[in-house]
């Protein structure tokens, strides 16, 4: 499965869908303090835009990501 993609020059590569959804998501002091939100809003939309291209059998070939 692709978890990388090229935006505004940049190169993302995200290490599995656990990572894709969390910085996916909306700033959150939570996820800052727990270290899981995007560097930067450019991070975020890459792996929004990771996200978009995943099916819903992405979900499921990395099992071990929801444990």
């Amino acid at each position: 499965m692709k978890l990388k993609t090229t935006l505004f020059g940049n190169v993302y590569q995200f290490k599995d869908v656990k990572e894709v959804l969390a910085k996916a998501n909306e700033l959150r002091s939570g996820d800052v303090l727990a270290g899981v939100a995007a560097e930067s809003s450019q991070e975020r939309v890459a792996a929004k835009q990771v996200l978009s291209e995943m099916s819903v059998g992405g979900y499921s070939q990395q099992p071990g990501d929801f444990l």
